[in-house]
């Protein structure tokens, strides 16, 4: 009875199907949904005025380290200098759309404004890794 035996195999195999099925139109769809945030963010960052990139640029600044300890103190200094760095990256790319600044200008506030986010990253893994 061979027909009764792949009859059978079929039904169990059957919902496994339609599982791996569902779930890879929900990874897809999940991916496609992730890559348009991605999408309109960046679009979001490339027009925004420099006015807006100045003033979170000094709110950043003016942020006041108010913690509870100077392990606190150090963490949030890091991360409002990783938070600088990354709006310093931006005006960088503004004055390059519109043409406002030198090349090798640019390329000197980049590298200064990667290597800062980098050593905070660095530091930061650092310290969670030594608690």
């Amino acid at each position: 009875m061979p027909g009764a035996w792949t009859r059978l195999a079929c039904e169990a195999v059957m919902p496994l199907f339609i599982f791996e099925w569902v779930v890879e139109w929900l990874l897809a769809g999940a991916a496609t949904l992730y890559v348009s945030y991605c999408g309109v963010q960046a679009h979001r960052r490339s027009t925004q005025p420099w006015e807006l990139l100045v003033a979170r640029l000094q709110s950043a600044e003016a942020a006041k380290i108010d913690a509870a300890g100077p392990v606190t103190a150090k963490r949030r200094g890091l991360r409002a200098a990783y938070r600088v760095a990354g709006v310093a990256l931006e005006m960088a790319d503004y004055a390059e759309r519109n043409g406002d600044a030198q090349a090798g200008l640019l390329e000197t506030l980049r590298n200064a404004a990667a290597q800062i986010r980098l050593l905070a990253v660095r530091r930061l893994v650092i310290g969670v890794l030594a608690r």
